[in-house]
């Protein structure tokens, strides 16, 4: 539910990047993901975070308490849907520049890897399900967001999204080339 809500607002604001983008205007586009970022990304922060502490008794009157699969279990699957929100921010900038090619390429493969890690970790029990989706959402996540970098030229975000509603001052910077670096101060 967090997710879809997070989805939601996101989507709402793409038009508006798609227009930016497209009018070559890639400041202000710059401008408009940074100050959306940090807000959502702590908006969802906050929705997971609740989402877990209730999630007990959420099952409980869902389905019954012996089917709460624990704490740690719920703690797992709210990183997880943060980590996926966070890079569906990166996906909805990439769909803007009309980077669809590349959304499709790169989805396709961490779909791949996120089945082939849910098989190997389910072996270590059910947590293994929101860990796999938690390392796949961080790679396409990082894989989009090191493209918007890209997109964006020297300077690349000025923010990174992940980590910038944590308090972190990190600087995800692309060169000519095309190659972005992290940079955390």
């Amino acid at each position: 539910t967090v997710n879809m809500l997070a989805g939601q607002l996101n989507s709402a604001l793409a038009p508006a990047m798609a227009h930016l983008y497209g009018e070559g205007r890639q400041e202000r586009f710059r401008e408009l993901l940074l100050r959306i970022t940090p807000v959502l990304a702590t908006a969802t922060l906050i929705g997971v975070a609740v989402a877990a502490i209730v999630d007990a008794g959420f099952v409980a009157l869902w389905v019954g308490s012996e089917l709460f699969g624990g704490s740690w279990l719920a703690i797992a699957f709210a990183v997880a849907s943060y980590l996926s929100a966070v890079g569906f921010l990166g996906y909805d900038a990439l769909m803007a520049a009309g980077q669809f090619r590349f959304i499709a390429r790169t989805f396709a493969a961490f779909a791949v890897l996120h089945v082939l890690l849910t098989v190997i970790l389910l072996q270590f029990g059910m947590i293994g399900a929101p860990v796999a989706g938690a390392l796949a959402a961080t790679g396409w996540g990082f894989v989009f967001w090191r493209r918007v970098a890209t997109l964006l030229g020297p300077g690349g975000l000025g923010a990174g999204p992940f980590l910038a509603a944590l308090g972190h001052d990190v600087m995800i910077e692309a060169d000519p080339a095309g190659d972005a670096t992290i940079v955390a101060r």
